[in-house]
């Protein structure tokens, strides 16, 4: 028996999907322009401090919530995230995935709700959960001890918790409780 779905339907229902890794990247590059390095460059690249002093003291208030907050994440007991270490690319991170689901957002209207081919799930929802698959990993605990103290990259576990429990898009997508761990009360935005 011939499936329902041919392999031009399947594509165009998953495509927005399925390339949410994708656009995250991309968002992703674009905010390192404005993450505690990128900032500091003007719009012809020339190194320097280009911002009002009150401009950059809020911009410094806002990442410190972040370095403070990736600062509790452990990868494995005892080994906690260096905040400090990973803050340009914690916020890259977060400003991507947030950019690159408004688009999509834009891009679908109101279809951003409806069902996904995926049973169960909207096209929000599967949005989202293409994005976390695409940070699926296994290592060691000798790779996250290493990594805690040498990589300025959040282990992949805290690229998808970190930013998505800073969106409020998220936790409205999946209708996430007040105060619960993927919706908390106190959350960081840089952008």
């Amino acid at each position: 028996m011939a499936s329902a779905w041919s392999c031009t339907s399947l594509l165009s229902t998953l495509a927005p999907s399925f390339k949410s890794q994708f656009r995250a990247y991309r968002g992703h590059e674009l905010t390192h322009g404005f993450d505690n390095q990128g900032r500091l460059y003007d719009g012809d690249g020339v190194l320097q401090n280009w911002w009002q002093p009150d401009t950059s003291k809020k911009f410094d208030k806002k990442v410190q919530c972040v370095i403070d907050q990736y600062s509790q994440f452990q990868p494995i007991p005892g080994v906690n995230v260096s905040g400090k270490l990973t803050q340009g690319e914690n916020i890259a991170d977060m400003g991507g995935i947030k950019n690159s689901f408004r688009a999509l957002s834009v891009l679908l209207g109101a279809k951003i709700t409806a069902p996904s081919i995926v049973p169960k799930l909207t096209r929000g929802q599967l949005f989202f959960v293409s994005f976390a698959q695409g940070w699926c990993t296994k290592a060691t605990d000798n790779y996250y001890r290493l990594h805690a103290a040498t990589d300025p990259h959040s282990p992949p576990m805290f690229r998808v918790k970190g930013p998505l429990m800073n969106l409020p898009a998220f936790s409205d997508t999946f209708k996430c409780a007040a105060g619960s761990p993927m919706n908390p009360v106190n959350r960081c935005e840089v952008w």
